[in-house]
């Protein structure tokens, strides 16, 4: 049936890691790597660091558990738009996680990104960059210089 196998072996559901040429992309695979509880949230946002970014928020603190991680949330309030816009939104910053997973100097670290309401009228790439920069800014990721 269904539910029967192992998480991560739903083939609309399961994400894996990928080989990608800047290194392993670790992604939420069952939807292990995702915050998803109330006071995960909580938790980032009152005991974490914050860093702001054109297009979103950025709050992040180490792993308050053993787990291996990184662990992701992403957030798009009302204040984005309508549920088109909140899910593109999520969309693009689930999109510049996947990107950047991969990139991080720590792994027992908890992130949650916020979009802001201008990521509507950019590009995944874009966005991705922006993000990576503020990242790079704190020394939470390393990104690879390309050398074309």
């Amino acid at each position: 049936s269904y539910g029967s196998g192992p998480p991560g072996d739903y083939p609309d559901k399961g994400w894996a890691a990928s080989a990608e040429p800047d290194g392993l992309c670790l992604r939420p695979a069952g939807g292990r790597m995702r915050l998803k509880k109330n006071w995960q949230f909580r938790r980032v946002y009152n005991e974490g660091a914050k860093v702001v970014c054109d297009c979103a928020v950025i709050f992040y603190c180490k792993n308050p558990e053993d787990d291996d991680g990184p662990y992701f949330g992403v957030v798009a309030s009302k204040r984005v738009g309508n549920a088109v816009k909140r899910n593109r939104a999520k969309r693009l910053l689930r999109e510049a996680v996947r990107r950047f997973s991969g990139k991080l100097n720590h792994r027992d670290i908890w992130v949650v990104l916020v979009a802001k309401s201008n990521i509507l009228g950019r590009s995944s790439e874009d966005v991705v960059n922006d993000i990576e920069r503020e990242l790079e800014r704190v020394r939470l990721i390393t990104r690879s210089k390309c050398t074309n």
